[in-house]
């Protein structure tokens, strides 16, 4: 029996997160990216901060709507 393996809760959270940004069909409203992972708006905006910080989401400054960053392409085309 394979026991499982610890790991850093935070990152699997943020993770979700990108995955519920990456299925939407354009820029999500921070409610809406929040509920795509199953948290709260406070706590998804801490980590779209972050994400911003690293290029992983962008913001858009006109409609304040968030979306996967350069460096989540960069990411997924490595």
């Amino acid at each position: 029996m394979d026991k499982e393996r610890a790991g850093i809760q935070s990152v699997e959270v943020g993770f979700a997160l990108l995955q519920g940004l990456a299925r939407s069909r354009g820029p999500l409203m921070l409610r809406d990216a929040a509920a795509s992972a199953g948290m709260s708006a406070a706590k998804a905006h801490r980590y779209l901060v972050s994400f911003q910080r690293l290029g992983l989401v962008i913001q858009d400054p006109r409609t304040a709507r968030y979306d996967l960053g350069p460096a989540a392409l960069k990411l997924g085309l490595a």
